[in-house]
């Protein structure tokens, strides 16, 4: 395959890692230098300006909420598969309807990975029926910005006060949101724990044809804020693009 990452990070990273063998090309943007990955990677090429190569069958947007702002429109009418990572930049409804008017008119598809959280199949399939989606999300003190001495809940609140507040950690809520087609019906709830070792995401969905929990204990990367879970539900993303034979959709 042959993609184009917006954003040179340790997600992109882990990707790179997983798919090595099934990428043929990968192009990276990044504001910063990321010239590591082209010296550990072979078929890596580096942008300095951003742009979509022709041979491009797909971008990943790693970065961040600003990046899917900045960009998305670029890579809309690309007509190229679109799969984003920052699902928070949806949260401002006004991009998100002319996201969707754009979207209409483009040759290529969006994909929003599950990222961080589980369950987001049973969310799609029972959206018609849910009455209220219950997040609520550990995580350390150090990466939500805080310090505390006994585990505290910082935040509970709708989805939309849960992005503007933290930005870079709770992307999941939005994608939950998506996911039962509603804002007001999801609520979130964060908790800093000192000396927690996973990133942890207690999801609680109440509906007409059922009542469903997932807890979920995420490895985070290297920057504390970021689960591995994240990544590797991109590689699965980028992998089901090329598969004919799949499985939970």
């Amino acid at each position: 395959m042959r993609v184009l990452f917006i954003g040179g990070g340790r997600i992109t990273g882990t990707i790179l890692k997983e798919l090595e063998t099934s990428i043929e090309r990968a192009y990276i943007y990044d504001k910063m230098n990321v010239n590591h990955l082209k010296d550990r990677y072979h078929f890596v090429k580096i942008l300095k300006d951003f742009n979509i190569p022709n041979d491009v069958e797909c971008v990943v947007e790693a970065a961040s909420i600003e990046a899917v702002k900045e960009y998305s429109e670029e890579v809309l009418k690309s007509g190229k598969d679109y799969v984003i990572l920052s699902s928070g930049a949806f949260a401002n409804i006004d991009f998100l309807t002319a996201f969707m008017e754009l979207l209409e008119t483009s040759e290529g598809r969006v994909f929003i990975p599950s990222g961080a959280i589980g369950g987001l199949d049973v969310v799609v399939a029972l959206s018609k029926w849910i009455e209220s989606i219950d997040l609520i999300t550990r995580k350390s003190p150090q990466s939500l910005g805080c310090s505390v001495e006994e585990e505290t809940e910082i935040f509970s609140g709708s989805v939309l006060e849960a992005i503007e507040r933290f930005p870079k950690n709770i992307n999941v809520a939005v994608t939950l949101a998506l996911a039962a087609k509603s804002f007001e019906k999801v609520r979130v709830k964060i908790i800093a724990s000192p000396g927690l070792k996973f990133n942890e995401h207690n999801l609680r969905i109440l509906s007409r044809m059922g009542e469903y929990e997932f807890i979920l204990r995420n490895k985070p990367l290297e920057n504390q804020r970021t689960s591995l879970l994240a990544a590797l539900s991109t590689v699965a993303t980028l992998r089901r693009l090329k598969e004919k034979f799949v499985v939970g959709v």
